[in-house]
């Protein structure tokens, strides 16, 4: 069991709450945030956000596997693709918050910062990241990691990956991100 350590990221308004080798990023914007992911470990999440913010939080999960779920009952609805709501019941025993369902294209305002869905299966098959074209960032989940890239187990496609990657590359060369934030 490792604490969790809240950091700032190179970018306003983004904080990252570290628990090891998994994060949960919370962005911000002037009126509202978004946590994307829960965290691998039970923490007392809400006091932590409150240490960076008082403005409401939503909860975005990128997928659906056991080290982003930690602590999905403290809130009461979450977001997360359609092709992981299954994926989510069968991982996470008990009460789940009120599923929300996402889709490619689809888009948060923060207020001053929205943020784009993009589908990206492979990792898993409703995978998703967000694209924050407005600061040039890609909140990866774990499609791009600075580490290893799981690709065994139930409901990965290495050949879904590569074409997710081939995306990815293709709104990077757009000049959509040059930031990427895992």
């Amino acid at each position: 069991m490792c604490a969790t350590k809240i950091v700032k990221y190179g970018h306003d308004g983004v904080y990252a709450f570290d628990q090891g080798m998994v994060r949960a990023l919370l962005i911000m914007g002037k009126e509202r945030a978004l946590l994307f992911d829960a965290g691998v470990e039970k923490t007392d999440l809400m006091s932590l956000i409150k240490e960076v913010t008082d403005l409401p939080v939503e909860l975005c999960l990128s997928h659906s596997d056991h080290d982003h779920t930690a602590n999905i009952s403290a809130f009461p609805h979450l977001y997360l693709h359609e092709d992981e709501a299954e994926r989510l019941r069968k991982n996470c025993a008990g009460d789940l918050p009120e599923l929300r369902i996402v889709k490619e294209g689809d888009e948060f305002d923060l207020g001053g910062r929205l943020l784009r869905v993009l589908h990206c299966p492979g990792h898993t098959p409703g995978s998703i990241s967000l694209l924050d074209a407005g600061n040039g960032i890609l909140f990866s989940g774990d499609t791009v990691s600075y580490g290893p890239v799981y690709m065994f187990g139930d409901g990965r496609d290495m050949e879904a990956y590569i074409k997710t990657l081939e995306m990815l590359w293709d709104i990077y060369e757009k000049g959509d991100f040059a930031d990427v934030y895992p």
